[in-house]
């Protein structure tokens, strides 16, 4: 029984500690976008790719960010991240962060995997 206890408090300690990962990756996100909204209009599509590719920049040379968001991706879907970035803009930069999924895990082609979410990867 003690045994059972002990595992229930590892496991609720690491979804916490995935949870908090996850809460900050997103908010550092949303920072940013909402920083290069001061400087992009959004008006149209162009402006917001744009926009998009600025933000993937600045998210791929801090090596941090990256890093944190591609190990929250290997937890939770891309559309937890996107719903816990809570910002309307969050959708665009998808594409960017998919293709670093692709180098990360080493697949050609994102296709399926970006449709069940790396999350199911380990179920395959």
């Amino acid at each position: 029984m003690s045994g059972e206890v002990k595992d229930d408090n590892i496991i609720h300690k690491y979804f916490q500690a995935e949870q908090q990962s996850l809460a900050e990756a997103a908010a550092k996100i949303k920072a940013l976008l909402q920083e290069l909204e001061k400087d992009y209009s959004t008006e149209t599509p162009p402006q917001r790719s744009a926009l998009a590719a600025e933000a993937i920049g600045q998210m791929a040379q801090n090596q941090t960010l990256k890093q944190q968001i591609l190990e929250v991706l290997n937890v939770a879907s891309f559309q937890t991240l996107i719903e816990t970035i809570d910002h309307p803009l969050a959708k665009i930069i998808r594409p960017g962060i998919e293709e670093w999924q692709r180098e990360y895990l080493g697949f050609a082609e994102i296709g399926e995997i970006g449709k069940i979410g790396i999350d199911n990867l380990r179920q395959i």
